[in-house]
């Protein structure tokens, strides 16, 4: 086993044992089919929250942030107020984050008045979980010294959930999984009606979170996945759910993130990504052709949809949803809200475009505001960040504007994670 490895593992007992114990109950309740009470894992994770000290709290919460798609999401309120009150120096010099969330809290809650006058306070309370998460992240300090270890938490817990969903994917055939676009396709992982919460995630979710660890395995390698090891397992997993995905948008952000990976590449090294590349694809097709096989008809058949000139209905659907606003002034400026557009515009379908959401939600208003906010993140990077820590932040944003970002409300944590990667401090060692 890698040094390294060994050396992290020694330093951070606590807080491995802890993420293997989440993982191992995550796996036995969706993969061994032991059924495991949503609210007894919620108390698990709760008490693990209030017993690890500060830095093992902070990275808990990124692991949690994760696997959040497959647990309680009022988690995140524990965890994040539990992260608060252990770490009050980021909460003495990084007041921003909260006036962001309760500002935008309170907008919504104006906004969702005027369609529900008792507007329904668990989907308030969830909200704010998120959006605390969402501006803590991307509001994070460029020095704070956890950043590294955030991103390898997170990680590892979007590998546990991809790993999960596609175990459950593969328990159809092969033919259902590539060519289907009934259930397996619409919900793809493990989601029994009963008291627990189970991983599940359509193909949109699938693919954006298997280019968001890719694009933060490809850009910071050497920077936080300096052991081969965990970095090749985490790659393996990624690309097999985007794979599953049969996402074509998918396909094209991943032969970006390879090329500039290759482009980045000097000499010898680029000569040796090529090679291994290459002899990595002849290994796989040898061992997985029947697999393989079935993938590039999938994909095949999802390029030769009618539908691709419209990028799947979303360009019916931006329009849908533009004639709705400009009919509607009143929504023009302040927007309806996030929690319940889809109810007040009466659109065909939920908005398939993340700047499109922010409009609809907050207006034209809304849409300068997060601008800024994004701007100010931004302008925060490390002095040595190079445009390859941009990379995983542009790829996610890229991605998004084929889905949504507000709602569902755990699409923010991807974007708001991948910011920390321009935070980082290329120089040092994680």
């Amino acid at each position: 086993m890698n040094n390294k490895i060994i050396e992290y593992i020694a330093n951070n007992k606590r807080i491995i044992i802890t993420v293997l114990l989440t993982s191992i109950l995550l796996l036995i309740r969706d993969v061994g089919g032991f059924d495991i009470n949503q609210y007894l894992l919620f108390a698990f994770m709760s008490a693990i929250f209030v017993c690890l000290k500060r830095n093992e709290t902070i990275l808990y919460m990124a692991f949690t942030c994760g696997v959040i798609t497959g647990v309680n999401g009022y988690i995140l309120i524990i965890g994040i107020f539990s992260v608060l009150f252990k770490d009050r120096i980021y909460l003495r010099y990084n007041k921003l984050f909260i006036f962001l969330t309760l500002f935008v809290l309170m907008w919504e809650c104006l906004n969702s008045y005027s369609y529900y006058p008792l507007t329904q306070f668990n989907q308030i309370l969830l909200y704010f979980g998120y959006l605390l998460v969402f501006f803590y992240y991307l509001m994070m300090n460029k020095n704070k010294k956890e950043n590294k270890q955030i991103i390898l938490l997170y990680s590892i817990g979007l590998a546990v959930t991809l790993l999960i969903i596609c175990i459950g994917v593969l328990q159809n055939p092969l033919d259902m999984v590539f060519e289907g676009e009934g259930e397996v396709r619409a919900a793809m992982g493990f989601g029994e009606d009963t008291g627990s919460t189970h991983f599940v995630a359509n193909a949109n979710n699938l693919a954006y979170f298997s280019i968001v660890l890719i694009a933060l395995l490809v850009s910071l390698k050497k920077q936080v996945f300096s052991s081969n090891l965990i970095f090749l397992i985490l790659l393996t997993i990624a690309i097999l759910a985007g794979v599953l995905s049969r996402s074509r948008t998918w396909i094209i952000l991943t032969s970006v993130l390879l090329l500039i990976e290759f482009i980045s590449r000097r000499g010898t090294e680029r000569i040796k990504f090529l090679s291994s590349s290459i002899a990595l694809g002849f290994i796989a097709f040898y061992l997985f052709s029947d697999f393989i096989d079935s993938a590039i008809d999938g994909f095949m058949t999802r390029l030769e949809l009618d539908n691709i000139s419209t990028a799947g209905n979303r360009t019916v659907l931006m329009k849908e949803y533009f004639d709705y606003m400009s009919n509607h002034i009143e929504y023009m400026i302040g927007g309806t809200g996030a929690i319940y557009y889809k109810e007040i515009t009466r659109c065909s379908n939920s908005c398939h475009n993340a700047f499109q959401q922010i409009y609809i939600a907050y207006g034209i208003l809304g849409c300068m505001f997060f601008f800024i906010t994004v701007i100010k993140s931004i302008m925060n990077h490390h002095s040595t960040s190079n445009i390859l820590n941009y990379l995983p932040f542009i790829v996610a944003l890229l991605f998004i504007q084929s889905i949504q970002l507000l709602n569902p409300f755990h699409l923010m944590v991807p974007l708001a994670i991948t910011s920390l990667a321009y935070k980082i401090n290329n120089t040092t060692n994680i």
